[in-house]
């Protein structure tokens, strides 16, 4: 998805946006490519994936 269809919904600016979805690819969960004159970005799902099971043992046993 463009970087500009993401932040549709959101009353953020270009530059936090950007900020926000620098984070997300340096944690993996993200990849940001261009074409042309679009910046899409990826979901890394495998990533995604991990992070959901990391969350779900934290939120559930505490550790």
């Amino acid at each position: 998805m463009t970087v500009g269809r993401l932040s549709e919904p959101f009353a953020v600016s270009a530059p936090a946006i950007s900020r926000h979805l620098r984070v997300l690819e340096m944690a993996g969960l993200v990849t940001r490519s261009v074409d042309r004159q679009w910046r899409i970005c990826t979901l890394e799902l495998d990533n995604l994936k991990a992070a959901r099971a990391w969350l779900d043992r934290v939120v559930h046993t505490g550790t």
